[in-house]
């Protein structure tokens, strides 16, 4: 009777295969819009719902996605891919970021007289075409895994004053 309630018991710890999923999304992307803005451009794009903001470096557009998963997945690949590459030759450098200001009563903001970026220490940005972050969190009182993903549809070259950018994701 014993060794048939130890041999029952183990049953319970023998590991089923967990089930895995692929979720596919594609995101169409229009071409960019530029704007003429005194010294430089500016570029948008109608799938954008953010900019990509670091301080003396390019304004451009990035697509935010975020997935929501039961708490306890494990994420264990992601993957984005990108449609055929088409460059386009712009005519003046894009906007800079604006700096980033301290909300305070205490520090006092000091404006410099506006410089003309010329981003030479930039070789590509953004270097890459997508970062992600996995966290976990509360949705609708549950805990939930959550992925975020920022796409950055649109790669800046300085020296050569070219933008990238494909038709989909």
């Amino acid at each position: 009777l014993i060794i048939g309630l130890l041999v029952v018991s183990g049953l319970g710890a023998i590991a089923l295969p967990a089930e895995q999923k692929t979720i596919k999304e594609t995101i169409n992307i229009s071409k960019p819009i530029i704007n003429d803005k005194q010294e430089y451009i500016e570029i948008n794009l109608q799938e954008s719902n953010l900019n990509l903001i670091e301080s003396g470096k390019p304004l451009l557009p990035k697509i935010t996605k975020v997935f929501t998963f039961p708490f306890g997945t494990k994420i264990t690949d992601i993957k984005v891919t990108f449609s055929e590459e088409i460059q386009e030759t712009i005519s003046k450098l894009i906007e800079p970021s604006p700096e980033a200001l301290i909300v305070s009563s205490i520090y006092k903001t000091q404006t410099n007289n506006e410089k003309i970026a010329t981003y030479d220490d930039i070789k590509t940005y953004p270097e890459n075409k997508y970062i992600y972050r996995i966290g976990a969190g509360l949705q609708n009182g549950e805990h939930a895994i959550f992925l975020t993903v920022n796409i950055y549809p649109i790669q800046y070259t300085p020296s050569t004053n070219t933008i990238s950018y494909s038709k989909t994701t």
